[in-house]
């Protein structure tokens, strides 16, 4: 197996995944440069960003009560000893 024979998969692999990337990327730097999201998008990117913030804060509560019960219950498992 000569060399040529492993570094054209690479090559192909490697191309597979990064010409996708650069491509997104430059037409994303291109919308940024011509003046970014239209109102419209920009109103749905900014109820999606609240419903995301809402749903992390959710989670942290969520978290905290999963917390809270967990004590409860090894106090119990405690007491019952």
């Amino acid at each position: 197996m000569n060399g040529f024979e492993i570094i054209i998969p690479i090559f192909a692999m490697t191309a597979i995944f990064i010409v996708p990337f650069v491509c997104i990327t430059i037409i994303i730097a291109m919308k940024h440069r011509k003046g970014g999201m239209r109102e419209k998008d920009r109103a749905q990117w900014n109820e999606e960003t609240r419903m995301m913030q809402e749903l992390n804060e959710d989670v942290s509560r969520m978290e905290a009560r999963i917390e809270a019960l967990e004590t409860i219950l090894m106090e119990r498992y405690r007491k019952e000893k």
